[in-house]
């Protein structure tokens, strides 16, 4: 049974990590914790879970060719995030499913956008 399922705007038009980012540990550091900050408020408001499913959904502004895989350190912040929410216990499948992110194809003249799809399965008792 869903107890919910809700798509999250997230703010960020283009990705703020990826897999091929070559920085000073401290920036990505302050870059990985403001996504996991960023994603933790704008997630507390959903019911505590057992289990969710989780998935980061990117579409870019432009069709340019991209390796999902990229996207990775993004969903594993957010990740971090909903369970700093209390939404989950932890991120361990267990209680956390985590799909591959998806690449969306762009829409002319619009920004690019990213979302995160939750749904959760069971209510904590």
């Amino acid at each position: 049974m869903t107890l919910f399922d809700t798509d999250i705007p997230l703010p960020w038009t283009t990705p703020p990590l990826s897999m091929n980012d070559r920085m000073h540990w401290a920036r990505k550091a302050g870059i990985t914790k403001g996504i996991r900050d960023t994603t933790h408020v704008l997630v507390q408001h959903l019911p505590k879970s057992e289990h969710i499913t989780i998935g980061l959904h990117y579409r870019p502004r432009d069709d340019r060719r991209r390796d999902v895989d990229n996207l990775m350190p993004v969903l594993k912040a957010c990740a971090d995030g909903v369970v700093d929410a209390g939404l989950v216990a932890d991120d361990t499948p267990e209680f956390m499913t985590k799909h591959m992110p998806v690449i969306h194809p762009a829409v002319k003249g619009e920004p690019g956008e990213m979302w995160l799809e939750i749904t959760g399965t069971e209510e904590i008792s």
